[in-house]
């Protein structure tokens, strides 16, 4: 009789479940969460599949390759049209979504700190929040699967840069994509200087004791004349002359400092 109870209690907790949301095996409290919103999915399984090659790609780099304590949540809204394309007014289309429509699968969650990443199948200019002490965004376009290796790569490099940008990166090239008064032109860190000075505050320590990596190199942010610590990394997508699959080792202390701090329970 008991087994029977227990068999009716566990049928009928799987049927209350959410069945828009895939909670992680284990939660950390204290933890990044990276939560995956589908836009245009037309499986479960299609929408997992880009999810896995990019965290692989993500776990290449660090300092996400040593971190570990990540709540991955992934979300396929029953709601078909929470994201609509804007043209109108802008210089490339851009994704817009309904804030009160996906607050109401973030309100199911207790995620702490996090990372709202919409993967979308539908064509726009992928971008994502640059904030440094915040929640953010990130809106990235997917108009195919990820299957090809070197589909996988490049779709995890973009991944990588706009990650960075939630973090608070700067772009450490000319040409930036964002509205000039955004604060992705704002010289203030932690990885791009608006002079060699302030930039010898921020990274000189980095400078001497790794001078092979790290340097004093013009342009980042828009401005040819703010001061960047590499002369090519993940936040440089401009110019892959010089490009690395690295962070570079000044915006990874900046991470890993972040992440620390997170699971000390301390402000960022």
């Amino acid at each position: 009789m008991k087994r029977i109870i227990l068999l009716i209690l566990l049928l009928l907790i799987v049927s209350c479940r959410d069945k828009s949301i895939q909670l992680p095996d284990r939660t950390y409290p204290l933890g990044l969460s990276l939560i995956f919103f589908a836009d245009g999915y037309k499986s479960w399984q299609e929408f997992n599949q880009d999810i896995d090659v990019l965290l692989r790609q993500m776990k290449l780099v660090e300092p996400w390759k040593s971190y570990s304590d990540y709540n991955i949540y992934r979300i396929m809204p029953e709601e078909t049209s929470i994201c609509t394309i804007k043209i109108k007014d802008e210089r490339r289309p851009v994704i817009r979504c309904n804030p009160k429509l996906v607050n109401k699968y973030l309100n199911k969650l207790r995620a702490g700190y996090l990372k709202l990443i919409v993967l979308s199948r539908q064509r726009f200019e992928s971008w994502a929040n640059v904030v440094k002490d915040r929640n953010s965004g990130i809106f990235l376009s997917l108009p195919y699967p990820l299957i090809s290796r070197q589909e996988e790569q490049s779709g995890g490099i973009f991944f990588l840069h706009l990650l960075g940008h939630s973090f608070g990166l700067k772009d450490e090239e000319y040409f930036v994509l964002a509205k000039a008064n955004s604060a992705a032109h704002k010289p203030d860190g932690p990885n791009c200087a608006p002079d060699i000075e302030t930039a010898k505050q921020w990274w000189g320590d980095l400078a001497v004791k790794y001078p092979n990596e790290v340097g004093y190199f013009p342009e980042c942010a828009g401005n040819k004349n703010y001061i960047k610590p590499t002369k090519g990394s993940l936040m440089n997508l401009g110019d892959l002359k010089y490009f690395e699959l690295t962070y570079g080792l000044v915006s990874e202390r900046y991470l890993q400092n972040i992440l620390h701090s997170m699971k000390d329970g301390r402000e960022k």
